[in-house]
């Protein structure tokens, strides 16, 4: 059985040393996107302090609670939609890069176009199975969390895995029959392994703390492990499950 700590090591080789550049570029979209929000969010908290210390009187503050009685139908809908267009967009470069982090271990062999290969699931093969996986991902995610929090954290993680399992179809030339099997498939997979992603993205808490406390600059080293680490958990299981299904095998055949 794999520890996290194992995982993290793996992640490092891809990310330290003569890996670094290379890293680097392959994660530049979301390490700009980490850094640009950062700035953004620091910038609006500042903003937000110097308005409630100017607007203090009685009349200020009963307009303000007026205008948000009157947005709050408006702000739900646009928080919803900015979350699902969100969830899409990074969601296909996160996934090429992760992708690329699980070819770059299997093959050993370092990416030669690594920014390149960000946007590998933005081709007319890919592109609409990977926005309505992802936008489905979320809908039904969301859905599970209005009825209960708690089942929708663990669809959360259940669903965690669907578009890298669509990933290794797509590697082999498998037809793609249905987009919702692989939120199925991620689910059967994810049995057992559910609270250790949960404690391995835990684990990045300081790491992401560090990142925005120097206004994503450290982004530039994080944001590549975490994704890194990311591959490392998914080959980690999907080996794990192909030892398994084999051992079955293997025993089958011998009581035959």
């Amino acid at each position: 059985m794999f520890t996290n700590y194992d995982l993290k090591k793996q992640a490092k080789t891809h990310v330290l040393g003569s890996n670094f550049g290379t890293a680097i570029k392959l994660s530049a979209i979301l390490i700009i996107y980490q850094i640009v929000t950062l700035v953004r969010e620091n910038n609006q908290a500042l903003s937000d302090a110097t308005n409630q210390m100017t607007n203090n009187s009685d009349s200020a503050t009963i307009q303000y609670s007026a205008d948000l009685a009157r947005e709050s139908m408006a702000t739900a809908t646009q928080i919803f939609t900015t979350s699902l267009l969100s969830e899409v967009i990074l969601g296909v470069f996160t996934l090429g890069i992760v992708w690329t982090f699980v070819q770059w271990r299997r093959n050993g062999k370092v990416p030669e176009k690594p920014l390149q290969a960000s946007f590998k699931f933005w081709s007319k093969r890919t592109i609409v199975d990977i926005v309505v996986l992802l936008g489905l991902r979320f809908i039904f995610t969301v859905l599970w969390t209005f009825l209960l929090i708690v089942p929708g954290i663990i669809k959360t993680y259940s669903y965690s895995q669907a578009p890298l399992l669509y990933a290794d179809d797509v590697r082999v030339g498998r037809e793609i029959s249905s987009i919702t099997a692989y939120l199925k498939k991620s689910e059967e997979m994810m049995r057992g392994y559910r609270m250790k992603l949960f404690w391995l993205q835990v684990s990045f808490i300081l790491w992401w703390i560090f990142s925005a406390l120097t206004y994503g600059v450290a982004a530039i080293f994080v944001v590549p492990y975490y994704q890194a680490t990311m591959a490392e958990f998914y080959l980690a299981v999907r080996n794990g499950q192909t030892v398994h299904r084999e051992t079955m095998r293997a025993d089958e055949n011998d009581e035959l």
